[in-house]
């Protein structure tokens, strides 16, 4: 079992591959740890052009 380290994406991500990641919006977005509140606390990320899911997520 390989222990977690950061380390940076040189190589790109992989499917399945697990990432912290910061994203930015223009837009308020408003959200709870996932800790706090389960529900609000998991996201999901659409690509506009496909409509297919390409990520997916729990907020810290």
């Amino acid at each position: 079992m390989r222990t977690p380290e950061e380390r940076p994406a040189d190589t790109g991500v992989a499917t399945n591959d697990i990432v912290r990641a910061r994203l930015v919006r223009q837009e308020p977005f408003f959200v709870d740890s996932y800790a706090t509140v389960r529900v609000t606390g998991v996201f999901i990320v659409i690509d506009g052009a496909t409509n297919s899911t390409v990520a997916a997520g729990a907020v810290s």
